[in-house]
Order: C-alpha cells, then structure tokens, then sequence
C-alpha cells in the first residue's frame, strides 16, 4: 500500500516566464497554473514578413502565434497578352507560421534542468522565439523565390477571326489563336469574275488577314489562292466565244474567219470576226449614202474587183461597172451595141442599148424604154427598097394563087 502523506504541502516557489512569439512580451506563471496560460499580449509587429507580391501594399500587424493573415487584395498582376490577372485574391505561397502557442510543462527544479555541456548549443536554438524562426524561413523563401507562383492562364474574353475573315468567335484569352471555319476562302481571284473556292486560309499580304507569324505558328502557312482555269465566259457582241481562259478586263478583238457575200454575189469574201461586224453594220447605214461614198468606206471593202454582172434593170445587159452595192448607176446609158430593124426585117443596123432605149421610151406613151431583148426590135424606117421587096412579094404570091 503506497505511503500517503498527510501534512499539508507548501505553495511551490517554482515559476517559470511564458513570452510571446517575438519573446519581448512575457509574463511569470507560477508552478501549477499552467492549465490557464496563455499567450502574452505584445504590442510589437510582426517579425515574419510579406512573401507575395503585394507586400509594399500590405498594412503590418502584430505579434502572433499561427499563420499570418491573408492576403486581402486580389492578383491584378499584368499578364504578357496585355490582359490583369483576374483571381479574386492573391495566389502566392504565403510565408512560414509561426508555431503554435504550446501549454507550458510544469518547472523543473534546477537539478532537474540542469543538462550536459553537448546539449547547451542544440537547446539555444531551440529556445529562439518562434517568429523568429518563421521570419528566417520566410527570408528563405524570398531570397529562393518560392514564394510568388505563376498566374493561371488568362481567361479574358477575345474576339478571334478566322485566318479567312469569315467569322468571329469569342474565346477565353489563353485559348485565342488563328483557326480555319472551313468555308470557301471567296476572296476574288486574279481573273476578277470569280472567287476561290479553297477553304479558308491565310494569304501573305491580304488586307485585314491575321499575323503570318502567328498563323504559321498554328500551322497555316500563308498560301495563294487557286488559279482560275475555267474558261471566258464574258458577253461578246458576236456568237463567238472567246478562245482565252479566264481573265480581268474585256475580251481582245474576235479573229473568228467570217465569210460574206461581195456586193454582186458572186464572190465569197473572208474577213476577222470583229470586222466583219464592222462592215456589215457599216453596210446597214449606207442606205441613202451615194455608191461613191460607199465605195471609199467600210462597204467598200465587200467589192470583189470584178464586173458586178447583175442584169440591168432597163435591159437584158449586164452591169459593166465594177462589183458596187446598191442598185446599178445609170442603167439609161448602157453602152452594148444592139441589133434594129425595119419592120419587114429588110435594114438592121447596130445601134447603141442607150440609143434604143430613148427611142422605145419616145415610142411609147407611158414614156418607158425598158425591153427584155427577146422581142425584135423594130425601129427602123423602111425605104423604098423594103416597098419594092414588098410589091414583088405581093406579085409573086399573086401569080402562085393563079
């Protein structure tokens, strides 16, 4: 059965010194209260300092056991896009706490406290105020620069165009970079009549284009646009198509082989699609123009430089001029020669067709003197002679009947 002592003990005389986390605030807490210790107040700032990026900004505070308070601000660190960091709050590694404040141990009596000579050095730092352990881990972390993280990537909403300027997406910052729709290209190609039909890519030098250091990066080398290889299709003044491929600006003149008919008709004439056009629409307004006029223009290229041969309209002779447009000049004064006779067919003479045509147009009431040659023509007077031939022709008839 273990001894029980049973005279009332003494107060202990033993104390020991509670100190705050800087160690110059303290007090004397004697043997046996060390369940109501606490930490001591101290009115000096903290030794730990500031390890984000906002400690010039940041108010001190004093000392403390524990971690140190937050940070309040938020990051507004700018960003290499040319954006601010949008965290709500500083993202930093924040210093080293301090220790805990510890309830203290009973005190020892100091034979129980004495310790060897090779445990002073190992005790003394062990008995440094613990601010002051946290403020050189701190120091520490500065002088590694541990302390201030990487922002996260910007998520500031970018409008982004197409390499092709087709559309526009709203994308988060650090997402924002060239990209292809996919549709036709459409910018207008060289010809100036259609578009390209690629899907849509970056041309070096196209106005309002994204970078082509930045396009390239992403993989979209800078590339032409298709060459246009279909054919003509501009409207021509004629039914020829043109015989070039695609291309800017009006068709070269039409060297299409035409053919046309000479003035006369009787010659087929060869001329350049476009001057063809010429002279017919020069042909279509020469009416009312004299065939000498016609002759030093456009019309005159259709004459074939042979006898026109159309029959004239007086008479059964062809036209001697050469080949002319219009009607014949002058029928009137046909210069054939043409056989008269009398009217018993007994004188004949030549005469000229200008000559016999005055003499039908005086014969004639209507003042016409146009024949077809067909007809003997009988303009000649009979002489004496024809009434000797016809008196003896009468004579022998009359024998014969006799």
């Amino acid at each position: 059965m273990p001894f029980v002592c049973l005279l009332l003990c003494r107060p202990c005389p033993l104390s020991q010194t509670i100190s705050c986390a800087c160690g110059k605030s303290s007090y004397t807490l004697p043997c046996g209260a060390e369940a109501a210790a606490a930490a001591p107040r101290c009115v000096q700032q903290c030794l730990v300092p500031p390890t984000c990026r906002h400690a010039a900004a940041m108010k001190p505070h004093k000392c403390h056991f524990g971690p140190c308070p937050p940070c309040r601000f938020s990051c507004g660190t700018a960003l290499p896009c040319g954006h601010t960091c949008r965290c709500s709050s500083c993202h930093d590694t924040p210093p080293p706490a301090v220790a805990a404040f510890q309830q203290p141990k009973p005190p020892k009596s100091q034979a129980a406290a004495a310790v060897a000579p090779s445990r002073k050095a190992a005790a003394a730092v062990e008995e440094q105020p613990p601010a002051a352990l946290a403020a050189a881990a701190a120091k520490a972390m500065l002088a590694a620069g541990q302390a201030q993280q990487t922002c996260p990537a910007c998520t500031a909403s970018v409008q982004v165009q197409c390499v092709g300027q087709h559309v526009t997406q709203t994308l988060p910052c650090h997402s924002a970079k060239p990209f292809s729709c996919g549709q036709p290209c459409g910018r207008t190609l060289a010809c100036c009549n259609h578009t390209c039909s690629k899907a849509c890519h970056t041309v070096e030098g196209a106005a309002g284009s994204s970078s082509s250091a930045a396009a390239a990066a992403e993989g979209f080398k800078p590339q032409p646009c298709e060459t246009c290889s279909r054919p003509c299709t501009n409207p021509r003044s004629c039914s020829h198509p043109c015989p070039k491929p695609c291309h800017p600006g009006g068709c070269e003149l039409c060297q299409a082989d035409c053919t046309i008919a000479c003035h006369c008709g009787k010659t087929t004439l060869h001329f350049p699609c476009h001057e063809h056009q010429q002279i017919t629409a020069a042909a279509a307004a020469a009416e009312g123009i004299s065939s000498k006029q016609q002759q030093q223009g456009l019309v005159g290229k259709l004459c074939c430089v042979k006898p026109c041969h159309k029959q004239l309209p007086n008479c059964p002779h062809p036209c001697r001029a050469l080949c002319h447009s219009g009607p014949c000049q002058n029928p009137e004064a046909c210069s054939e020669e043409v056989t008269v006779r009398c009217s018993c067919r007994r004188l004949k003479q030549k005469w000229l067709c200008s000559q016999v045509q005055q003499a039908l147009a005086a014969a004639d009431s209507s003042g016409s003197g146009c024949y077809d040659g067909a007809t003997a023509l009988k303009l000649l007077p009979c002489d004496s002679g024809c009434t000797a031939m016809q008196q003896s022709k009468s004579e022998q008839q009359q024998q014969q009947s006799v």
